[in-house]
């Protein structure tokens, strides 16, 4: 399901990793994440929550091992 979307909406990426892989730049069991889109998307919560008056908390368990 996950693959689905993200091959649908940023196959650059799935062609980033899998080149930096076979060139062995990454390990098979690497993460990979698109830093602009992380931006981009920090900033749109950012706008909506001051929208609403909304205070944002940050949780990063989700990216940490």
């Amino acid at each position: 399901m996950f693959v689905e979307a993200l091959k649908r909406q940023n196959p650059a990426l799935i062609s980033a990793a899998l080149s930096l892989w076979q060139q062995g730049k990454i390990a098979p069991d690497s993460w990979v994440i698109d830093v602009d889109q992380i931006l981009e998307n920090g900033k749109r919560l950012i706008e909506t929550a001051r929208l609403y008056g909304i205070e944002l908390y940050l949780n990063d368990q989700t990216i940490r091992s």
